[in-house]
């Protein structure tokens, strides 16, 4: 899944805001917070593997994927949940 330059700042801002809040407690209980990274989980493969194997049913934890990602997945056999 493919992001645009300005989602990406958005979402490193926002990890940047959120290890802030998390500081304290780190810092409480005498551990380091790690290294901020990002990591789709194979996302565009997954979709692959659900396309090439023509299942009847697909569900998402977060949400359904962009419609562009979803396009190839949404056949008359396959339902996105």
């Amino acid at each position: 899944m493919r992001h645009s330059a300005d989602f990406s700042a958005q979402v490193t801002v926002q990890v940047a805001e959120y290890a802030e809040v998390l500081k304290p407690e780190a810092e409480r209980l005498g551990v380091a917070l790690g290294e901020a990274r990002w990591e789709d989980d194979a996302h565009d493969a997954k979709l692959g593997v659900v396309e090439s194997t023509h299942v009847h049913l697909v569900s998402f934890t977060f949400g359904c994927p962009a419609t562009r990602a979803a396009s190839p997945i949404t056949p008359a056999t396959t339902a996105l949940c």
